[in-house]
């Protein structure tokens, strides 16, 4: 594994005629498989990293005979984030070792951004009632996993639900006031305890989850306006949603 701008690695990158262009700068490398030694060339350790994968890849399987093909290898992404995101809100919720495990093949591949949907598994401390003792992720778990993800330069950018499929949360009577209907599913944009409730919520996940983003979760609203918001009439409806999305946008 050679630096890009290191004498090896210049040497290298001249004698198999191979340029390292400003785009693979941050997650880019070369690579070149010689009949008995194999490089990588990076300029950062992502790339690095990246090109580890691929010649991983390359390996043969057992039982295959015990080869690998000379060549060279450029390569660097096309989009600077590639994500996947898994539902931790539905069926078992996965063990943190699990969800490492996940992490380590999703990062295999080349995804940097792991994105957990959570709707009531994502633990609150301040408003702890609706996740599932045993069954959401914790903030030292979170923690934990954000260290671990890093060290395979992967981003977790979580989605929190923030408007609809939120049964779980306002099944509790202590949402009663923020629910577009008794026991519902949906959030009440114009309520006044909403929005300083989801802020508590993204407040919390930007501090758990350093990221250049947050996810807003905006899922299934089916059924808004026809409880609290249909008291007020649709033009007091309108109101309180411009209202809603302009308070949130400045926040």
């Amino acid at each position: 594994m050679l630096r890009n701008d290191s004498a090896e690695g210049k040497a290298l990158l001249a004698r198999r005629g191979l340029a390292f262009d400003p785009a693979m700068e941050s997650e880019g490398y070369a690579m070149a498989i010689e009949p008995r030694q194999a490089f990588i060339v990076a300029a950062s350790g992502a790339g690095v990293f990246y090109g580890v994968q691929t010649l991983k890849q390359l390996l043969p399987l057992a039982g295959v005979p015990r080869e690998l093909p000379t060549g060279t290898v450029r390569d660097w992404p096309a989009m600077r984030y590639r994500g996947i995101q898994d539902d931790l809100s539905r069926g078992p919720f996965p063990t943190i070792e699990f969800q490492k495990h996940q992490i380590r093949d999703f990062a295999a591949f080349k995804a940097n951004i792991y994105s957990p949907y959570f709707e009531h598994t994502l633990l609150y401390p301040s408003q702890p009632l609706a996740a599932p003792p045993g069954s959401a992720l914790t903030p030292d778990e979170a923690k934990e996993l954000v260290a671990y993800a890093r060290q395979y330069h992967v981003t977790i950018l979580p989605e929190q639900e923030a408007f609809g499929h939120l049964h779980h949360v306002l099944k509790y009577d202590l949402y009663q006031d923020v629910a577009e209907t008794p026991h519902g599913h949906v959030l009440a944009p114009g309520q006044p305890g909403t929005l300083p409730l989801i802020k508590e919520w993204f407040t919390q996940i930007a501090e758990e989850f350093p990221s250049p983003f947050l996810h807003i979760g905006r899922r299934r609203n089916l059924g808004s306006g026809t409880g609290a918001h249909q008291r007020a009439g649709p033009d007091a409806r309108l109101r309180s949603g411009l209202c809603c999305l302009s308070q949130a946008d400045s926040r």
